[in-house]
């Protein structure tokens, strides 16, 4: 439970952290095309690496049988929240 709140709020966090860093370099650079390379590039890239990770080793535990695995249909969920 704990680990799926983290997860959940990691996810969200991408969406701010993409707002963020697209104001960094806007003020900062002022390119155009760059805030919006920058954006994407953050909002799906870290929460992206760690979805995998996660997704990885819940297959691992998952395969062992373990009752500590996440269920897909809450897998799920957060791809569609990350997503929209």
């Amino acid at each position: 439970s704990l680990l799926q709140s983290m997860m959940l709020l990691f996810t969200l966090m991408g969406v701010l952290a993409g707002y963020s860093s697209s104001r960094y370099v806007k003020v900062f650079d002022g390119d155009e095309a760059r805030w919006k390379l920058t954006t994407l590039v953050t909002a799906f890239f870290y929460p992206g690496m760690f979805f995998g990770v996660f997704f990885a080793l819940n297959m691992l535990i998952w395969a062992a049988k373990s009752s500590g695995a996440v269920p897909s249909s809450t897998m799920f969920a957060v791809l569609v929240l990350w997503f929209g």
